[in-house]
């Protein structure tokens, strides 16, 4: 995962370019409530200008992408994206490399986001350092080892960070993972 300054603004708000007016307003909303400063996920990722660095950012992109004529600008000139005049049908968008949409909750499992971080390539130690998680912890997830995984507080916090390098729906990951160590403790998914 690039660090926050290289990432462009569907990047950064976790975003496909073609997301609509509500995704975008829902995944700023998403983004500065992740990154305030009371926000116990992201307390140890930032240091207090980097926090301020990346929320101004996030209201950079808010700003470009909810505004069509800025991010038609935005698209040609970052992206080489040309947008479709009005009134006409745009392509479909290219299905995902990977995808949790048809998995239960329940499917997601360390060897299944292993597996995902290997199909793409991407080795351990380079997540560890952009997500600033531990590779312990990264290694625990990986291998379900229970005993070795911090409290589900933070552990959710670490696993949507996992899923954003990955290229993976962050809740949908963190909620599945959860449900799955409930299952391996002994208790119900």
């Amino acid at each position: 995962m690039k660090p926050f300054r290289e990432q462009n603004y569907y990047e950064l708000l976790d975003l496909a370019p073609g997301a609509g007016a509500d995704a975008v307003a829902k995944a700023y909303a998403s983004a500065k409530r992740m990154f305030s400063a009371d926000a116990l996920g992201s307390y140890s990722l930032f240091d207090p200008a980097e926090r301020e660095a990346l929320l101004a950012r996030i209201d950079e992109a808010w700003r470009t992408l909810s505004d069509p004529a800025s991010r038609a600008r935005y698209d040609e000139e970052t992206l080489g994206l040309v947008r479709a005049p009005a009134g006409a049908t745009p392509a479909p968008p290219k299905p995902p490399a990977f995808s949790y949409a048809d998995l239960a909750v329940t499917d997601v499992t360390g060897a299944a986001l292993r597996a995902r971080r290997e199909a793409i390539g991407l080795p351990l130690q380079e997540i560890a350092v952009t997500t600033r998680i531990s590779i312990a912890y990264l290694q625990f997830i990986e291998e379900d080892h229970v005993k070795g995984l911090p409290h589900d507080a933070y552990l959710r916090g670490y696993l949507a960070q996992y899923a954003r390098a990955l290229g993976l729906d962050p809740h949908t990951v963190a909620d599945g993972y959860l449900r799955h160590l409930r299952t391996l403790r002994g208790g119900k998914p």
